[in-house]
């Protein structure tokens, strides 16, 4: 591999990966904002609005990362790719409930602890599993990039 197409690769790795991020930071602001407004405006009690507010940024995680940062994405099949995420969103939420009782639980330490996991872990094998196996993105895109 030359060099050119080597920093082509990294930068095309690189932009995929931060708009994985943005797309998590809008999804993460969604539901923080809707959370907040349901509790505010005595909407609902706090686990509903948790509910609904999780399902709105869910439904923004999924639009954002399947038709921006993974566009090139050769999975035609929408209702499979939707059902793929939802599965990634359920094992995030469990791997991070893991974090969580391993901190508190199983090692005794703060809370703050869990956010390790959380914040690099748990993101690292969510990213995985969305370019991989749910949104499988087409890998001649990657191969011609230098050309």
């Amino acid at each position: 591999m030359d060099l050119k197409r080597l920093i082509m690769n990294v930068k095309h790795h690189f932009q995929i990966l931060l708009k994985f991020f943005s797309i998590g930071a809008i999804a993460t602001l969604v539901h923080g904002v809707v959370f907040s407004l349901l509790i505010a405006l005595q909407i609902s009690a706090p686990q509903l609005a948790n509910f609904f507010a999780y399902i709105l940024a869910l439904t923004v995680s999924y639009f954002g990362q399947r038709y921006w940062t993974f566009s090139k994405s050769k999975s035609n099949n929408s209702f499979n790719a939707i059902l793929r995420f939802i599965c990634v969103s359920f094992l995030g939420y469990a791997l991070n409930a893991v974090w969580v009782y391993t901190a508190t639980k199983a090692l005794g330490l703060s809370p703050y602890y869990a956010l390790l996991g959380i914040g690099l872990l748990t993101p690292a094998m969510t990213f995985l599993l969305l370019k991989f196996w749910v949104f499988n993105e087409d890998k001649n895109t990657e191969s011609t990039l230098g050309n």
